[in-house]
């Protein structure tokens, strides 16, 4: 596998607008960039210097036999002082930045990083680990706008919601143990760094009843957390698993690659 480390341009005034701050306000955007460094054979001779129209299929897909070609996750902190946002890409096929950002350097600070990394650990490991996750969860029940609950045909994925009534960050820290227990490893230790929501929008074209296209954007949202800590590996094969797949829902948006490192 492959690790990249992506450093964007967002400025040093909030203020101000910068090309690498607008594109981190659209997660799609980034998504869709970061495709972009996986062209295959053929879009390589035919649009060298990538000045035709982005086409997906002439990329390699971003899910491969069911394994999803690539991961990342936004460490994005943007505000007063000292702003940087950096993205950390893991994939299996080594990416080309260079073909991808040609004709969007503006969007960067410096070249990207990009190096080779193995993973492997044993049973009874202790690892320290940081991931974001998509924080949410499957229900049959909804609640409407008066307190009264509605049984679902079928289960929906919502924002995952606490208790008032109870500390926060332990039933988030529960929340990601009960996943943790299906990926081969165990929770010893978790810490909430920040909650937040991941925004986007993917412009789309329709035909309406006039036969004219026209266009439309469909809104992306999801609920994140930043979750730091220590895990014990349990199971080493599903572990592995979990690393090259990632956790969790909404993988494409920037969730669920579990980075670690050795105690």
């Amino acid at each position: 596998m492959y690790y990249s480390l992506i450093q964007v341009d967002v400025g040093d005034n909030p203020d101000r607008v910068r090309p690498g701050r607008e594109w981190l306000g659209n997660i799609y955007s980034v998504h869709q960039r970061l495709f972009m460094a996986f062209p295959n054979a053929i879009q390589r001779v035919n649009d060298p210097n990538f000045l035709l129209r982005f086409v997906p299929d002439a990329f390699v897909q971003g899910v491969q036999n069911g394994t999803r070609n690539f991961l990342y996750r936004i460490e994005n902190r943007i505000g007063p002082g000292s702003p940087s946002a950096v993205i950390l890409v893991q994939s299996n096929n080594e990416p080309d930045w260079n073909y991808a950002f040609q004709n969007a350097r503006t969007l960067l600070t410096c070249d990207p990083r990009v190096w080779e990394y193995t993973t492997q650990y044993e049973k009874g490991e202790r690892l320290r680990f940081r991931i974001c996750m998509n924080l949410s969860k499957r229900t049959k029940q909804i609640r409407d706008r008066n307190g009264c609950i509605h049984a679902l045909e079928k289960s929906k994925r919502l924002a995952f919601t606490w208790d008032s009534d109870r500390d926060r960050d332990k039933q988030i820290a529960e929340w990601f143990s009960s996943k943790a227990k299906n990926h081969g490893f165990s929770i010893k230790e978790c810490t909430v760094e920040n909650t937040g929501w991941v925004r986007g929008w993917k412009s789309e074209r329709i035909e309406n009843d006039s036969h004219t296209k026209a266009k439309t954007n469909h809104r992306i949202l999801h609920r994140s957390v930043t979750l730091n800590g220590i895990l014990i590996v349990k199971d080493e094969s599903i572990f592995h698993t979990a690393l090259v797949h990632g956790i969790g829902h909404a993988k494409a948006f920037g969730f669920g690659l579990l980075s670690v490192k050795r105690d």
